[in-house]
């Protein structure tokens, strides 16, 4: 007599079985770049450690800004490169220029 599990398609048998995961409720799945957004905590904690910036754009009018890796998500520019142009590593990131604001206290 053959065995009757080989004589099944190997994929009928797969889908026969079906997992029990106890903590699939609790889990909360976020995606990338959303942190901030979904817990005020870090959001806070960001806010804290953002950085007062004057950028240019390409047409040569100035922004100030708080938070540059805020300000780059929203016109679509690289953190890191423009971060590197405000330290004086980068000429300009697409034409935009960075300077860091200087505070007296």
């Amino acid at each position: 007599m053959r065995n009757f599990w080989a004589t099944l398609p190997h994929i009928l048998v797969r889908e026969t079985y079906e997992t029990y995961d106890p903590y699939a409720e609790k889990r909360k799945y976020v995606k990338a770049g959303t942190r901030a957004e979904n817990n005020p905590n870090v959001a806070a904690a960001a806010e804290n450690r953002a950085k007062d910036y004057v950028v240019t754009d390409p047409e040569g009018k100035e922004h100030l800004v708080h938070n540059l890796a805020r300000f780059c998500r929203e016109h679509d520019l690289d953190p890191r490169s423009m971060h590197r142009v405000a330290r004086g590593g980068l000429g300009s990131h697409k034409k935009w220029k960075v300077r860091k604001l200087e505070t007296f206290k």
